[in-house]
């Protein structure tokens, strides 16, 4: 039987700043963390792991889904989680951060390189491979581009 190869999907974001605490939202910068193991990989000169404490809060719809039943839904059977977590990496005098669930709310929007994963991309795509980029920005306003690319983008 043919064994096909397992692939990890990462969120890696780019930091413009040089500390770990500047790129964290406020609440999170005293946060404890797990220092990351730099003997196992020689290349990263530091490294942080934050977790952030899971919280369980009550779904919002359990009162407007018990109008449809004719039995009763108990609230605190029905829970949210929101798992978080960031690895910071600094390599280069730069920090990465590979985000795991919704790690993404633990950072400073203000912090992250916009276009990191897009200029990363073009430019380890030959450029013969290239035709168009389509793009989608996720904020207030959803913005979607399609760009030509030509050469590589520095």
């Amino acid at each position: 039987m043919l064994k096909v190869a397992k692939f990890k999907k990462f969120s890696i974001v780019l930091h413009n700043k040089d500390s770990f605490e500047a790129c964290l939202k406020d609440e999170f910068e005293d946060s404890n963390y797990h220092e990351f193991d730099t003997e196992k990989f020689e290349s990263i000169d530091e490294g942080r792991i934050y977790i952030s404490e899971t919280v369980e809060n009550s779904v919002e719809w359990i009162d407007e889904l018990n109008t449809y039943t004719s039995d009763s839904l108990k609230k605190d059977e029905y829970k949210n989680r929101s798992n978080k977590a960031v690895l910071m990496l600094k390599f280069s005098d730069k920090i990465f951060s590979f985000i795991y669930g919704y790690g993404r709310t633990m950072l400073k929007d203000s912090t992250i390189k916009k276009n990191f994963g897009l200029r990363t991309a073009i430019n380890l795509i030959s450029e013969e491979s290239i035709k168009s980029v389509n793009t989608l920005n996720i904020s207030s306003d959803f913005i979607d581009t399609q760009r030509q690319a030509f050469g590589s983008v520095k």
